[in-house]
This record gives structure tokens, C-alpha cells and sequence, in this order.
């Protein structure tokens, strides 16, 4: 999937535009590559986020999700505290 096509996806789901959830995708999409796996399909991939709480942060989680595929639906995303 293309950056501008996640963006797009990103921008439906989370609901407005803000700096953090690109910045998600972003993230998740460097992430994977690191990781060398594809985004989930179902749930053979799963994200443990230590974003924190606030707005900025579930904005941020907003865009790992549209770049991953994993979800809390899906219950393959847990967001932990940081300490």
C-alpha cells in the first residue's frame, strides 16, 4: 500500500487532520520494514505501544494502527504506560 493511500485511510479513520497521526503511519511503516513483516491482515502481527496517555498520543496510535493493520478490535495492540 502507498504512503498517500495510507494517508488517505488514516485521515477516514482517525477523523482530522493533526501532525501526530502521519507521523504514526510513519512509524509503524518504519517499524515493520525494520521488523521485515507486512501489515496484518488478520492477527500475525502484533504492536505493543508505550505512547502514554493525551490527545498527541492516541493520534500517534491512530497511525500505527492504519499502518500495521493491527487494532484493538482485532486485540493485537496494547498500549502500555511509560514510567
Amino acid at each position: 500500500m502507498q504512503l498517500e493511500e495510507l494517508y488517505e485511510m488514516g485521515l477516514k479513520f482517525h477523523g482530522h487532520k493533526c501532525p501526530a497521526m502521519p507521523l504514526g503511519i510513519r512509524a509503524g511503516l518504519a517499524a515493520m520494514k525494520v521488523l521485515g513483516v507486512e501489515r496484518a491482515k488478520d492477527k500475525e502481527l502484533m504492536v505493543i505501544s508505550e505512547t502514554g496517555k493525551g490527545h498527541a498520543a492516541g493520534c500517534f496510535l491512530d497511525g500505527i494502527m492504519v499502518a500495521t493493520g493491527c487494532t484493538y478490535g482485532k486485540s493485537n495492540i496494547v498500549n502500555g504506560q511509560l514510567k
